[in-house]
Formats: structure tokens, C-alpha cells, sequence
């Protein structure tokens, strides 16, 4: 991309940038998300700011924010957040196949009176399996 910087406009880097590495970058996304995976997904996101810096020419040290800005890209934790959700929610409305939306507990709607959760939460015994997609996608 840094070698592309001067013989391509900005516009079709950032194409290039969408289409071409980007889906590396979301490939499996919403199962490693876990927040004691810190490490693995400070990785990714240095990956998307260097190649954000390759667009722009800009030099390191630039704010993030402002060069996703301009460029037009959001966070990939904030795409992670995203899809999580939009996948569970697929899950939870049972426009995903039967094994998957099994796993959801059943919401019984006789005795939902002044609850906040919509969902009742899953009973977890261990740390990993709290922070693993279902459980936390329905705190989410």
C-alpha cells in the first residue's frame, strides 16, 4: 500500500484497502472477540492504523481517530460490536439454522413483568466460557 500511495488515488486505496485486506481482518471476528484476547486484537487494529497511514501519507503517531475520519473507516472493534449483535440477533429471531438458536434460553413472556433483560443471562461455571459469543453477546 505504501508503494501504491503515489501511483493511485486516495479513493481507490481505500477500495483496495476494503475489498482486499480488511475481510482478512473480519474473518472469524466475532468469536476471537473476548476481552481477555487484549493482546491478539491490539495486533489487528495496528494492522488497519498502518494501513490507514499508507493511504493518507500521514506519519506515525497521527490521532486514529482522525485518520479513520477522514478516510471514512470505522474502528474494527466497533465493526466487531456490530457484527456480534446483528449475527445474535439473527440467532435469537431463528434466521439461523436450528442447532444455533437452540443454544438461546426460551424467553417465557407470562412471567416477564418489570424485568430489564429480555434475555435471561446463561449460567456460566468459568471465566472462559463467560466471555465466550453467546454469553457475552446476550449481556450485550
Amino acid at each position: 500500500m505504501r508503494k501504491l500511495f503515489y501511483l493511485i488515488p486516495r479513493t481507490a486505496l481505500v477500495t483496495i484497502y476494503k475489498s482486499f485486506i480488511r475481510p482478512h481482518l473480519d474473518y472469524g471476528d466475532i468469536i476471537y472477540d473476548k476481552p481477555n484476547n487484549s493482546s491478539f486484537i491490539q495486533n489487528i487494529e495496528a494492522i488497519q492504523y498502518n494501513a490507514a497511514l499508507a493511504i493518507t501519507g500521514a506519519i506515525k503517531r497521527t490521532s486514529r481517530h482522525r485518520i479513520y475520519e477522514e478516510l471514512g473507516l470505522e474502528t474494527l472493534s466497533s465493526r466487531r460490536w456490530f457484527r456480534r449483535l446483528s449475527t445474535f440477533y439473527k440467532y435469537f429471531t431463528s434466521k439461523s439454522p436450528p442447532y444455533l438458536y437452540s443454544i438461546i434460553p426460551k424467553i417465557n413472556l407470562e412471567s416477564r413483568t418489570r424485568q430489564r433483560e429480555n434475555i435471561p443471562l446463561l449460567k456460566t461455571r468459568t471465566d472462559t466460557f463467560e466471555y465466550s459469543y453467546f454469553p457475552n453477546s446476550i449481556k450485550e
